[in-house]
């Protein structure tokens, strides 16, 4: 189990649905998406508070009204820092024994929940994505797990993670684990940039329904 503080927080419970599930992993995204996003406000607040007073200069208009610009540009600036921030913080890749899923919080805006319960498909693939030098120096990239369903293959795609590659194989054992669990018919599948892996065919004959979100 990653010992990362998550899986010890009573407020993760609230994604366990069903008796007998834990906690595997709880990833967010890497925090330099989250430096990015503010660098980016941060950057156009100072260009817009630069710039405007130099117009309003030029054109000779009123003295006070570069100040109340200025003013709702900062008040601007800080709703999108605190939105930014939020929207990181609550952004979150779940497993559990029993699911992975992709939970999402915007207070206000939006409410997102993206899940896969394990006994209902089989997994084929688990693939580890670091393109580019910055990635590969911040240690940064994408993990892409692919399902098959009865009816249609599909991808679970966990973007901008930190330590993809520790990850990514901690991911893989934890699905070869549970799927040989549900129930036993080997399968192969394969982690790019880490290990092949053996694991199972699932369409169980019993299946549960589950859901999950937050408290």
């Amino acid at each position: 189990m990653k010992e990362n503080g998550f899986a010890k927080d009573t407020k993760m419970k609230t994604f366990l649905t069903n008796g007998g599930e834990k906690l595997i992993l709880v990833e967010r995204q890497h925090g330099f998406v989250l430096i990015l996003r503010l660098g980016t406000i941060l950057l156009g607040t100072l260009i817009a508070l630069t710039l405007f007073p130099l117009a309003f200069s030029y054109f000779s208009l009123s003295p006070k009204l570069p100040i109340v610009v200025s003013f709702i540009f900062l008040i601007i600036a800080i709703n999108l820092i605190v939105k930014s921030y939020v929207d990181w913080y609550f952004h979150l890749y779940i497993v559990t024994t029993r699911k992975i899923m992709e939970a999402s919080y915007a207070p206000l805006f939006s409410h997102v929940i993206n899940e896969v319960l394990l006994d209902q498909v089989r997994c084929t693939e688990v693939d580890i994505q670091m393109e580019g030098i910055v990635k590969e120096i911040i240690d940064m990239g994408n993990i892409m797990v692919t399902f098959d369903r009865p009816t249609h293959q599909e991808e679970f795609c966990l973007i901008n993670i930190k330590n993809p590659q520790k990850i990514g194989i901690l991911l893989g054992d934890a699905l070869d684990n549970m799927q040989h669990y549900f129930t036993g018919d080997p399968v192969w599948y394969r982690t790019k940039g880490g290990v092949s892996r053996f694991t199972e065919q699932i369409f169980p004959r019993n299946i549960m329904p589950m859901g999950g979100g937050f408290a």
